[in-house]
């Protein structure tokens, strides 16, 4: 057959899609694999015929939507069809020869009868092409993970309503005014960042400043040389949606205001030609409260505000509908109220459901997001880490190069020795990327570094209250003199109590002062103006307040307004008991944790042994019996030994409570083939001594240590197989300081010889935030407990028992692919604690996983033909692969 002259937009369109459904390793490889067959896609007589009758026009825009992002959405929707039974594979066919043929009316306004010959020809044409995608690829992507399974759960009905939404829009050519206009709004208010200075509020080019965080997958935290960072692109994947994970000043909001940006520059490959819009939840909280609308009217509302486009009749929903839209959730833990987060969590869920094909990116603070987390099955979860050396060095340059207030030669030198100061004083608050900013613009004026986060913003709130003014000659207002800090400090406790709001408007603000300044005793009518006047002062520093809408203001970042509220709640309480009475009912619901952190640490530098005094109210209350509360409250204990020493006997008491947690979860429940359901076990039994181990401030290491290791002692020595498998792990792995001290004085012994059955039930089970980061198994043991395991005579388990265990092939595969993703090409001690499930793979017909490109696949085809699998450098004579050998060759079973 001769070429019709479709072939290379088609071939195109189709070899992306394969890229984004099965994740082709390489674009030539993709391309070359359609292209052999693919030299004439349909009837090129038939085709040509249809093609005669284009005018130059009508041509050459064919030929633009050959080439546009809408025709790739279209070649993902057939190319996806594949993966779908008959029945609904033909739905969602038909659905997309619909949208082309509305397509090509919109765009080419052929006759009636052309219209349909043209959506035939182009129709053919991208299921010729969709038939050349490698069948391997087809078939293993037919048992994908749970977030693809999600996605083609609602592809149909997605395509069907693509095709009628397409048919009512008034023409395409509308729709992507549309989508010119906002990527170019997008792009302009989106074009730099913030260079964090007091009093400054200026812009800068993001590349002038921006230093990625470190990004990794959400439950690989921890300090360890192994662990593989994603890359920033990571997250730009069409049609996934991810859940970012941070701490405050984590740069959270910084990264979906660059990625807004990089989008809509055209800087992402895969998403050229898409829409960014960028949503910040807390501005929306009154409406999610009142309820009644859909994600989509607030989407439309920022298109209008701050964007300023007003969105096409139902051409928003096209671009959602087709995947052109990239939505961005900055900010799910600012709405604080866990009911409303709940609410807004399921408007989320229901969103990705309605529109499969669009990618979501939400952010969220740690913690307090287990509380009410997205679905795992609609959204993966990743974690920005905190700086490394060099980002820390790399970040801190860039700022000074841009410090206006250093004369441009004593740049270079005070940035170094900025970072000389910083290593020895402030070394690990200088990770934190908002704490690192803060402390250049200290140094920059003061050349002061503080030694905690609450000296940190202390020294903020002087430098910005008290000398920021004065050092430029202006002059503070006699009135506001020695109120401004406790009125800002009242500002922030009402707007953390605030309700419906985090953003206050300007007649709600002056009225709020107004009683405030009364309560003072000044005059009515002076203390109404002096809190106009004072609303007015506040606005023109860009570290108090900002304005966030029309007459409506909020602090420029939650953190601040969480620490002047803390300050609040210091200044207003006399007693420890006081302050906790406010603080435990939100901790314990996993909100307010840096309020409550601050206030400790206000209070202790208030009160001799005042960090003592808070602690132990959490420690001996009575009243508290509830496991879920006690976690949390103990959890908080736990991490406010990052910031403050208390007495070492405060310090072990936490410790051991900790352990105390640990051990008391029913043993039933740690005694399971079946791996954990999440990446790792956060819950309210294990949340205090993961927050144990983490301790880092030197002074409390020992003491915490000593806490936790008698009770380790003893469950050991009672024969908790549990806690011998995790401290293992903590000698063969550990370099958290509180693992290392533990260790140290724990005497390990494991109470009888190797079982396989037992240890297959506990590593499965052991918590990873508490042995540390994921790399590639349940549990990544060293060398020896590998070599225990092949020791073992096989059948390691009774079929029986293991079948049980099981729950469904689905869910085999999906902790398989789980593990996969954190996999080195080739991990022998991996594959032998996964041989268990990789025979139930291989006996049960399942396909191997990614085509049978990586080794855990090749293990799996291997056992299946009977024959020795690949070991790329590894001799043969490797022990570890001898045992893989044998059993690829069917010599011998683990379930038996």
């Amino acid at each position: 057959m001769a070429a019709t002259g479709l072939e290379p937009g088609v071939i195109r369109a189709v070899s992306k899609a394969g890229q984004s459904a099965f994740g082709w390793a390489t674009e030539k490889r993709r391309k070359k694999r359609v292209r052999a067959s693919s030299l004439a896609l349909t009837n090129a007589a038939v085709a040509n015929d249809v093609l005669a009758e284009l005018d130059d026009e009508q041509t050459a825009e064919l030929a633009r939507f050959l080439d546009s992002p809408d025709f790739e959405e279209i070649a993902l929707q057939v190319v996806l069809a594949r993966l779908l039974d008959d029945v609904k594979a033909d739905e969602t066919r038909a659905a997309v020869r619909e949208q082309i043929l509305s397509s090509l009316k919109h765009l080419l306004r052929p006759e009636p009868h052309q219209g349909t010959a043209q959506a035939d020809v182009l129709f053919d044409a991208l299921l010729a092409a969709a038939e050349q995608l490698p069948p391997a690829q087809v078939e293993s992507g037919r048992k994908g993970d749970a977030i693809t399974a999600a996605t083609l759960a609602h592809l149909t009905a997605s395509a069907v309503a693509g095709s009628r939404l397409l048919q009512t829009l008034p023409g395409l050519v509308e729709a992507r005014a549309m989508a010119t206009n906002l990527r170019r709004q997008v792009a302009a208010m989106h074009n730099g960042m913030y260079l964090p200075h007091i009093g400054v509020n200026r812009k800068v080019p993001y590349a002038d400043l921006y230093v990625p965080a470190p990004m990794i997958p959400a439950g690989a935290e921890g300090i360890d040389s192994r662990n593989k960072y994603l890359e920033p692109d990571t997250l730009l994947r069409p049609s996934r949606r991810f859940v970012v994970l941070g701490s405050p000043g984590a740069g959270k909001s910084t990264l979906l205001s660059k990625v807004a940006h990089d989008v809509a520059t055209d800087q992402v490959g895969d998403f050229a030609g898409k829409v960014p819009l960028l949503l910040t939840l807390r501005h929306f909280e009154g409406a999610f409260r009142a309820g009644n609308k859909t994600l989509v009217d607030y989407l439309e509302a920022i298109c209008r505000d701050p964007y300023n486009v007003e969105p096409s009749p139902r051409a928003l929903e096209y671009l959602l509908r087709s995947g052109r839209a990239l939505v961005l959730l900055d900010g799910l833990d600012e709405l604080v109220d866990q009911a409303l987060r709940t609410r807004v969590v399921r408007l989320v869920e229901g969103f990705a459901h309605q529109f499969p094909l669009t990618p979501i990116i939400v952010t969220a603070r740690v913690v307090g997001y287990e509380t009410a987390p997205l679905d795992a099955a609609l959204f993966d979860t990743v974690s920005l880490t905190e700086f490394g050396m060099s980002q820390v060095e790399d970040y801190a340059r860039r700022w000074f190069k841009l410090d206006e207030a250093t004369p441009e030669t004593q740049r270079e030198p005070l940035a170094e020795s900025f970072l000389a100061e910083s290593g020895s004083h402030a070394s690990e608050l200088r990770r934190n990327p908002l704490l690192l900013a803060l402390l250049c613009a200290m140094y920059s004026s003061e050349h002061y570094i503080p030694r905690n986060v609450s000296q940190v913003y202390e020294r903020c709130a002087v430098m910005l209250f008290e000398r920021w003014d004065s050092m430029r000659g202006i002059r503070m207002p006699l009135q506001f003199r020695g109120r401004v800090r406790s009125a800002v400090q009242y500002l922030a406790w009402l707007q953390l109590n605030n309700s419906n709001e985090t953003a206050l408007p300007e007649s709600r603000i002056v009225q709020e002062l107004t009683e405030y300044l009364e309560r003072k005793n000044l005059d009515p009518d002076d203390a109404r103006a002096t809190a106009q006047n004072f609303l007015d002062f506040c606005t023109d520093r860009s570290w108090i307040l900002t304005d966030v809408g029309s007459d409506t203001y909020g602090f420029t970042h939650r953190t601040f307004m969480e620490y002047f509220a803390a300050e609040h709640i210091v200044r207003a309480h006399r007693s420890s008991a006081e302050i906790w009475k406010i603080l435990a009912p939100k901790i314990t619901e996993g909100a307010w944790d840096v309020v409550g952190q601050v206030a400790v640490q206000l209070y202790d530098r208030n009160v001799e042994d005042g960090a003592d005094e808070m602690l132990r109210l959490i420690l001996d209350d009575p009243d508290n019996d509830n496991v879920d509360s006690r976690s949390q409250l103990l959890a908080f204990a736990a991490r406010t030994l990052n910031h403050v020493t208390p007495t070492p006997p405060t310090a072990s008491a936490i410790g051991a409570k900790a352990m105390s947690a640990y051990l008391a979860r029913p043993r039933s429940e740690r005694e399971s083939l079946l791996p954990p359901p999440g990446l790792w076990d956060s819950s309210r039994w294990d949340l205090p001594l993961q927050e144990s181990m983490n301790v880092g401030l030197q002074e409390n290491v020992a003491p915490v240590a000593a806490g936790i290791a008698p009770l380790a002692q003893a469950a050991i020595d009672a024969g908790n197989r549990a806690v011998c498998y995790l401290v293992d792990d903590w000698s063969s792995q550990g370099q958290r300081p509180v693992e290392l001290a533990v260790t140290a004085a724990v005497r390990l012994e494991f109470p009888h010889e190797f079982s396989a059955s037992d240890y297959f039930r506990f590593v499965n089970h052991r918590p990873l935030a508490l042995v540390g980061p994921m790399i590639a198994a349940p549990l990544a043991p060293h060398d020896q407990r590998i070599r225990d395991l092949i020791a073992v005579e096989p059948p390691w388990f009774d079929a029986q028992e293991w079948n049980q265990a099981l729950q469904s092939a689905y869910d085999q595969r999906n902790f398989m692919e789980l593990l996969q993703s954190r996999l080195a090409d080739e991990n022998h001690y991996t594959a032998v604690l996964l041989l268990p499930y990789l025979e139930s793979f291989a006996e049960k017909g399942h396909p191997p996983l990614d085509g049978g490109t990586n080794f855990i696949a090749s293990l799996i085809s291997a056992r299946r033909g009977r024959r020795v699998p690949k070991f790329g450098q590894t001799p043969a004579t490797d022990t570890v692969a001898v045992f893989l050998t044998r059993w690829a060759l069917g010599e011998f079973s683990v379930i038996g």
